[in-house]
């Protein structure tokens, strides 16, 4: 699952820079690298607030980052797409209170007992997990789950099927309104100043 966020410089914009370079230098090479240090610039904002509103290793900036390809613009092409791209993740890959294997114990009552699994994909305060318990597959996997209600396992039908409790892959996490969209005016501005920055390092002070 992935979400593309594609930068391009907008119609007045270009205008803008033509206009102020005035036949010094071609403007297909300079709107590339506006694209291009845009699209940079926009990856570490976002990467940096996701870290920021989502906990545990799945929101690490290093995880972030490396999951997120950055294709460039070139002077045919003058638009530069970023990928952020990852499955769907567990809940543990955020945060849990244990992942200690669940046991079943009573208490001196003779009543079943269960150890409550906390949890959170936003930073915060975690919440119990209703009805979560780990186990270890097979394989050696571990993962929190809980029991599909009215469901049967085939190799125990007096048990009911277990589900991994899952959480957001990076579509949904950096497509969010608490990042992207909150990141959106932000993003406008890096491209004006990235635009100003290329602009004055061409003309060398030689004004508007």
């Amino acid at each position: 699952m992935s979400v593309t966020i594609q930068m391009q410089i907008p119609d007045e914009l270009i205008k803008g820079i033509e206009q102020k370079l005035d036949g010094i230098k071609k403007p297909e090479s300079v709107i590339k690298t506006v694209v291009n240090n845009t699209a940079k610039q926009t990856q570490k904002l976002l990467v940096q607030k996701a870290s920021k509103v989502y906990a545990g290793e799945a929101a690490r900036k290093s995880k972030v980052l490396a999951a997120s390809p950055v294709q460039k613009a070139t002077t045919g092409s003058q638009t530069a797409t970023i990928r952020f791209k990852s499955p769907v993740h567990e809940i543990k890959e955020f945060h849990v209170s244990s992942l200690q294997i669940s046991k079943t114990y009573y208490r001196k009552n003779g009543q079943r007992g269960k150890k409550n699994i906390k949890g959170n994909v936003l930073s915060g305060r975690s919440k119990v997990l209703e009805n979560a318990f780990v186990v270890q597959f097979k394989n050696g996997h571990i993962s929190v789950v809980s029991r599909i209600p009215g469901t049967h396992m085939k190799s125990n039908p007096k048990k009911e099927k277990l589900r991994k409790l899952l959480s957001p892959s990076y579509k949904v996490m950096i497509g969010s309104e608490r990042v992207f969209g909150e990141s959106s005016d932000a993003i406008g501005a890096i491209m004006h100043n990235e635009a100003e920055k290329v602009l004055e390092k061409i003309l060398g002070g030689k004004g508007d």
